[in-house]
């Protein structure tokens, strides 16, 4: 598989997995403000990176905003679209991106380990939500990018 298959592939998942999440939340009428926080830092995340990578400002994100529950499925969505058309039109996964952290350190980074991070960030933040609905005597849906493959066989 070529890398851009490959990562057009983890995108898929990853707004499948983001999309059971969020639908989780709904149904369970989950308003936890562990669960909002780790939803709303996870697609915030994802915008900050989509901008580090397309040179776009971060000016308005906040790293660690907690959103309602009910804004949540359009950000992601938005999300969804962006990273997807990021990975489908890529002709280059070696272009080195340069981006400042929140700090203000500045770091030069090839954009496939970049999108590595940010797929792999998210499956880290879908776990503490999937603990925490535990936590809360709910039951948490299997999340596994194997589960996924398995639905949804390339």
């Amino acid at each position: 598989m070529e890398l851009q298959a490959y990562f057009i592939r983890l995108e898929a998942y990853n707004y499948w997995a983001n999309q059971t999440t969020v639908r989780l939340l709904k149904e369970g009428n989950r308003e936890d403000e562990k669960l909002l926080a780790w939803m709303s830092h996870l697609l915030t995340a994802e915008q900050v990176w989509y901008r580090r990578i397309v040179d776009q400002s971060l000016e308005g994100l906040q790293i660690w905003n907690t959103r309602p529950l009910g804004g949540l499925q359009q950000e992601l969505e938005e999300n969804h679209t962006a990273l997807a058309s990021l990975v489908a039109e890529t002709q280059d996964f070696d272009r080195v991106v340069g981006y400042a952290n929140s700090r203000g350190d500045e770091f030069q980074t090839p954009l496939w380990e970049i999108l590595g991070h940010l797929f792999n960030h998210g499956t880290h933040h879908r776990g503490q939500i999937a603990a925490r609905i535990r936590e809360l005597g709910g039951d948490p849906v299997p999340l596994d990018y194997i589960f996924y493959c398995r639905q949804n066989p390339y």
